[in-house]
């Protein structure tokens, strides 16, 4: 389950990213420097600079959270969820054989 959160995840938080990544990432940087520039050389400045917008979510994070969550976070103390979930029904299932059993 682990790993099926692993290949959902867009994210950065993965060893910097892939190469297509890191080049969206130096063309974003290199675009807003343009737009300093050009603001600058304008005038355009604006009268109180704003906070920056906070970060995005990806919507592939954002549509298989509830697998990540279910997955657990790798080193999170404690059980997984799935793992939890996975012991009750285990639990229940002996239960309905034994007494399957013993009415027979």
């Amino acid at each position: 389950m682990l790993a099926a959160a692993q290949e959902t995840t867009l994210g950065d938080a993965k060893t910097g990213g892939s190469l297509a990544q890191q080049g969206v990432a130096a063309l974003g940087g290199k675009l807003d420097a343009a737009r300093k520039r050009l603001e600058s050389a304008l005038g355009n400045q604006p009268e109180d600079v704003a906070a920056p917008p906070p970060a995005e979510l990806n919507p592939v994070d954002v549509h298989f959270q509830a697998l990540h969550d279910l997955a657990g976070k790798p080193g999170a103390a404690g059980p997984v969820p799935l793992d939890v979930q996975l012991a009750a029904l285990k639990d229940a299932a002996a239960y309905l054989e034994a007494a399957d059993a013993a009415r027979r």
